[in-house]
């Protein structure tokens, strides 16, 4: 089984939702005098007909570039009318008006320099500043405007917003919308700095408090905000690299090249046999003497080296080769001619199939399908691979092979939600072995904490969410922090994913443990396994690990984390005053099976997910108790993260994905569902 491959991996970074101040303009906050010439032309500015002959001149740039130059420049003009005039302009012409106030943002930057303690001037000013950067640098890699771009000095805006974040205004609302405004500005923009992060710790030590911030916003555009600011050292998940089989073998073959003392230790103390050198050699080792002993007979019988080569498959990726046979003790191979009448081994895999079709009995034809589905694996025929396994998995539902295949392919092509699916579907099976667990789990932890941050990133800033908005999300986010404990409490000492699962767990930990010490020396485990994991890489690869995007992302927020707190810890904690989501009219309301079958899950687009039964009653009564909460958008079975799950008919409690889950485990669960033991599955 070939390792997934992140190369073609799609990018969830887009710009995140606005601010969206619940207050109208507020014509009271200001002193008026009605003998001003700036007071008439606001209220010329708020007389309809007016707005609506502005709004026939709202394509015309160059009267927006006069309109803003002259609400700016005007020396008579009260700031508060100039803030009031431009964010009501901002309001009804919006990107191309923000791109023209983005051009005076040293003008912006002064007027909060020159009244510091003024809230309104202030809050306004952050607003007019994260929305108009945003609409010139726009949420992707490139600035929209790049002209316009090149004349902002991020850094002064940045270090304006932070130093308005700080100052402590008696407003609630304000504050929390100038440190929103301002959280937003430095995450989406940081990107675009001239200079190396490293030259700007205090915008790097403002992201990293705010993912110790109980609002779920904060922390989601927090960490995309980090990972942002390091995409210029990691541009990207590099591939795995490659695995000398040779050198392999050499360490569990050669003396004089086996594991050194202290990785012997971790070794023998998991069980020599278990780890995934030993496996791998294993499995290459008798899938070759397979091969020989079939090769020699005069007849060759596919049939038996059929069903003996089937179980290799499942013990490691390096089980099949097309002709490549040891070299002696020293780990070396080579090719031979054995008799088949092909050069490449793997074209066995077929015939073998044929030969158990022909032959063997119904319940030895599943062997024939997984050999048929190698061998396209090995010939890399994705496309005929995952049709293969589809139809397969409507006769062996229970197979993890099958959704392993499936979840290595979409993984390739970055289709992140069918890799998730197949993971989490193929961990559910009841016959897998711990080379399928522990190559699956580290995709279901990595696509369910993106999805998590993901959808973190989409809620309302001001924290006005409901259950059914903020539950998904964090279920995601448990889901993957509990697959991840599972993994490093299991997964071989020299697994080549051990680096990257402790690198989520690490700051899944951080942004889910409300109680985790600011020396993290609750994660002293995850960063011996991260040592550990770099160690078996050098000994194993030869070279020094790659440095991820993430990995270099779990570096900058635990070696920060302490600054960070002792600098913006009272920043954040405004936000933590406010309640973590609210109860809706639309959480009290159950809703049809016809509507929610039309609805698209909120963050899955994917037929897969049938039908939703929200009762969103019953996530209130139960909201005190976590664990409680999450399971009601876990899959009974597979333990698939959903809002749209399907309930039993019978007892209404058990919920799973689809129709295949809720069949296997009726037999499981009937023994606790009221229809009893003689009924069948809703």
């Amino acid at each position: 089984m070939a390792k997934r491959s992140s190369k073609k991996r799609k990018s969830t970074q887009e710009q995140p939702p606005p601010v969206q101040d619940p207050r109208p303009v507020d014509v009271s906050r200001r002193q008026t005098n009605a003998n001003d010439s700036s007071d008439v032309f606001y209220t010329k500015i708020q007389n309809s007909n007016y707005i609506t002959h502005l709004n026939l001149a709202a394509k015309d740039l160059y009267f927006m570039g006069l309109f803003v130059s002259h609400a700016m420049t005007q020396p008579k003009m009260d700031p508060h009318e100039v803030l009031e005039v431009l964010r009501f302009m901002a309001i009804l012409w919006t990107d191309g008006f923000n791109i023209e106030i983005a051009k005076h943002s040293k003008a912006l930057v002064k007027m909060m320099r020159d009244f510091p303690d003024d809230e309104f001037i202030q809050e306004h000013c952050v607003n007019l500043l994260s929305s108009s950067n945003l609409a010139v640098f726009g949420g992707s890699y490139k600035p929209l405007y790049p002209i316009i771009a090149a004349t902002i000095d991020l850094a002064e805006n940045m270090d304006a917003v932070i130093d308005a974040a700080q100052i402590p205004f008696p407003d609630n609302l304000s504050r929390r919308v100038i440190i929103a405004h301002a959280v937003r500005l430095v995450a989406t923009t940081g990107y675009f700095l001239e200079k190396d992060i490293s030259q700007y710790p205090r915008f790097v030590n403002f992201l990293v408090a705010g993912l110790r911030s109980n609002s779920l916003y904060i922390q989601g555009i927090c960490m995309d905000g980090i990972q942002r600011f390091y995409k210029r050292k990691a541009p990207g998940e590099p591939e795995h690299e490659k695995t000398d089989l040779g050198r392999i073998r050499a360490i569990i073959l050669d003396p004089k090249h086996s594991f050194p003392p202290k990785l012997n230790d971790v070794v023998t103390q998991y069980g020599s046999t278990k780890t995934e050198a030993y496996l791998a050699t294993h499995a290459f080792d008798t899938f070759v003497k397979y091969m020989l002993e079939c090769g020699q007979q005069a007849h060759h019988d596919y049939y038996t080296l059929g069903k003996r080569i089937v179980p290799l498959i499942f013990l490691s990726e390096f089980a099949m080769n097309d002709g490549l046979i040891p070299n002696g003790p020293s780990g070396g191979l080579r090719t031979q001619d054995i008799g088949f009448p092909f050069q490449l081994w793997g074209d066995v895999l077929p015939r073998c199939a044929r030969a158990i079709r022909m032959q063997g009995d119904a319940s030895e034809l599943v062997w024939a399908d997984i050999l048929e589905i190698h061998w396209y694996c090995m010939r890399g025929k994705s496309a005929e691979l995952v049709r293969r396994a589809r139809e397969a998995l409507k006769t062996y539902p229970d197979h993890p092979y099958l959704y392993q295949v499936i979840m290595v392919v979409a993984y390739s092509e970055g289709n992140m939600v069918e890799a998730y699916q197949a993971a989490k579907k193929g961990l559910g099976c009841q016959q897998i072995t711990p080379f399928q667990k522990y190559a699956m789990m580290p995709v279901a932890v990595e696509v369910a904490a993106d999805l998590g941050l993901y959808l973190l990133r989409k809620l309302d800033p001001l924290g006005q969410n409901s259950a059914r908005e903020v539950i998904p999300a964090k279920a995601f986010l448990m889901g993957a922090l509990e697959d991840a404990k599972a993994f490093l409490d299991g997964a071989p000492p020299d697994n080549h994913d051990r680096k990257i699962v402790s690198v989520y767990f690490i700051l899944l930990t951080v942004l889910m443990n409300d109680e985790i010490s600011m020396d993290l020396h609750e994660l002293q485990d995850a960063f011996q396994a991260m040592e550990l994991a770099d160690e078996f890489h050098r000994f194993i690869i030869g070279l020094e690990p790659s440095k991820t995007e993430m990995s270099v992302v779990e570096r900058c927020v635990t070696s920060n984390l302490p600054s960070a707190m002792k600098e913006f810890g009272d920043v954040f904690a405004e936000f933590d005053q406010q309640p973590e989501y609210v109860e809706t009219e639309g959480d009290k309301l159950d809703v049809s099976e016809a509507t929610l079958k039309a609805f698209p899950s909120l963050w899955l687009d994917c037929p897969m997910w049938l039908s939703m039964v929200d009762e969103a009653r019953e996530i209130q009564q139960q909201s005190k108790d976590k664990a409680s909460e999450f399971e009601l958008y876990r899959c009974f079975r597979c333990g698939i993260m959903s809002a749209m799950l399907r309930r039993c008919g019978a007892c209404g409690k058990a919920r799973y994905c689809d129709t295949m889950c809720q069949k296997q485990h009726w037999s499981e669960h009937k023994k606790s569902c009221k229809a009893g033991s003689g009924q069948k599955a809703a």
